[in-house]
């Protein structure tokens, strides 16, 4: 059986992370894009932060709309739709010339890309069973930091080294860059991406039958709910504890992520410095992702390790803000992004635990739907209080209050799950050695 699943893994999971890597660019690129575009079109900190966030107003209006629609044309043909709209309006934002065709274009990129993420999770649904899905979310979430620890060095040679090129500004051939990759790749995925193991032409017939009888007990072991109305999750409390939960680590998330290179850059250093030292707390990120799901699957103490991790973030941060040494800001910037990255795969493995079907794709449709408007108001939130205090570390006082009660909300979510399991009589999810060892 675990050779079936790795081979799963090694099939599609690289892909999977590649176009969420030029996903996740594509998003926050706009971070190093407002060290000149600001000066060039008089973008303030507040309006960039409204615009940085109007993106996820954009994407939330979308959301679920976008993954029932996936659920009947299939992940493989969606994909390549969103992958090719979003490239398209990523080139656009290099005509931007005022903070209303800035706030234009930032909504309707969220339009192209909405359905995306939540999207892949609900593909990982169909692949793999519960007790295996916290660490593919892992791999597969890996995209994040890599996508900012390779997009810093690259935007910020982009910014210095094409600046003028054409009569073209560095900013704008930035959004140029970064948006035509995605179009070009989407052919690869309507090429390449099965919706299901019985497309996958590249698995036996018995091991198809093994994945789909692994899927099949999953279900049953965690209680996960099959509903014939998917939107019917619009109206379940489960659905919405959980949403209320993530929409913190989506607002600390973007809320560092957007604003990282100004916070570097107030350090004192220059562009290409700036860009090759943001890597820094996304390297602390990929480790966290590597090793934190891992971990908590084979100690079977997930809640306990998001629990502490986003202690490590409010820790973190707090220090970054209250230190005045750059060198242990930074430090302090990497304990912080190792916090909250570490615990978001662990999460997204419990929507499955209550939903299955198209159910599961609207329920992390939602879930994600809700997260976004912290996506809106972690860089609105930041860039407000940045601009009240002259300080953008002061912002991150901002994020170290969402850490708490993310962590206050964690107990919440623990306490439902139980009540969960209790309901339909299913055990709190197992896993074999052979299982962790795979």
């Amino acid at each position: 059986m675990n050779a079936v699943y790795s081979k799963i893994t090694w099939r599609l999971l690289p892909l999977l992370v590649v176009i969420y890597l030029f996903a996740y660019i594509d998003r926050t690129v706009v971070g190093f894009a407002k060290l000149q575009m600001s000066v060039d079109i008089g973008l303030s900190d507040a309006a960039f932060g409204f615009g940085a966030g109007v993106f996820f107003i954009g994407y939330a209006l979308c959301e679920i709309p976008s993954n029932l629609i996936l659920t009947r044309v299939g992940p493989r043909r969606w994909f390549a739709r969103i992958m090719i709209s979003w490239g398209i309006v990523t080139v656009a934002m290099a005509l931007t010339n005022s903070e209303l065709t800035f706030y234009i274009l930032r909504f309707l990129l969220g339009v192209a890309e909405a359905g995306f993420y939540p999207g892949i999770l609900y593909l990982i649904t169909r692949w793999y069973p519960s007790t295996r899905r916290a660490r593919i979310v892992g791999l597969f979430l890996l995209a994040n930091p890599i996508a900012l620890a390779i997009g810093g060095p690259i935007s910020a040679t982009i910014l210095d080294g094409m600046d003028g090129v054409a009569g073209i500004a560095g900013w704008q051939w930035l959004f140029i860059i970064v948006g035509i990759p995605p179009v070009l790749l989407a052919f690869v995925v309507l090429k390449t991406l099965p919706d299901t193991p019985a497309d996958a032409k590249w698995l036996t017939p018995a091991e198809v039958a093994r994945v789909q009888s692994d899927l099949e007990v999953s279900d049953v072991r965690t209680g996960a709910v099959k509903l014939h109305r998917p939107l019917r999750v619009l109206l379940d409390g489960r659905v919405w504890l959980l949403a209320m939960f993530f929409i913190a680590y989506s607002l600390i998330g973007y809320g560092l992520g957007l604003w990282l290179p100004q916070i570097i850059s107030n350090m004192g250093v220059g562009t290409i410095a700036t860009g090759w030292l943001s890597t820094l707390p996304w390297l602390a990120a990929t480790v966290a992702l590597v090793v934190i799901p891992r971990n908590a699957e084979r100690t079977k103490t997930p809640y306990l390790h998001m629990w502490v991790t986003l202690g490590l973030a409010a820790v973190g941060f707090t220090f970054s803000a209250v230190l005045a040494q750059p060198a242990l800001q930074m430090v302090f910037l990497c304990v912080a992004a190792f916090g909250i990255f570490a615990g978001q795969p662990i999460f997204w493995s419990l929507p499955s635990q209550v939903l299955t079907g198209a159910a599961a794709a609207a329920g992390l449709a939602m879930i994600n739907t809700l997260g976004a408007t912290g996506g809106f108001l972690g860089p609105f939130g930041v860039g407000y209080i940045s601009q009240v205090t002259g300080d953008p570390r002061n912002g991150l006082f901002f994020l170290v209050a969402v850490a708490v009660y993310a962590m206050i909300m964690l107990i919440f979510v623990r306490i439902m799950m139980k009540r969960h399991r209790a309901r339909y009589g299913t055990p709190e999810p197992e896993h074999t050695d052979a299982e962790v060892r795979s």
